[in-house]
């Protein structure tokens, strides 16, 4: 059995890494063309002023469910300060996709 989930779904999570810092962060599905970060590594401990909007958020590869390195998101940050994403790929213009 495969189960095939769209990184946009509701029920979709996905572990990815800031390419510029490195910082581990999650990426929630919201059923919307965005995505909201819930979790970032050491937030507590460490801001993210570093972080501006345009930076990309790439695959972690900690789940092993997909490889490391592949760039999936692009960072939006609110004007009220609230950390999103935009995914890469327009998914309504999505018709075929591989699977290996």
């Amino acid at each position: 059995r495969v189960r095939i989930l769209l990184l946009i779904d509701h029920n979709s999570r996905i572990p990815v890494r800031h390419h510029n810092t490195g910082k581990q962060a999650i990426l929630a599905g919201q059923g919307t063309d965005q995505l909201k970060v819930i979790y970032i590594e050491s937030l507590k401990n460490e801001s993210h002023k570093d972080w501006k909007t345009g930076d990309i958020f790439v695959t972690s590869g900690i789940e092993q469910t997909c490889p490391s390195n592949i760039p999936v998101a692009e960072l939006l940050i609110t004007q009220e300060g609230e950390l999103m994403a935009k995914p890469l790929v327009d998914f309504h213009q999505l018709r075929f996709i591989v699977i290996q």
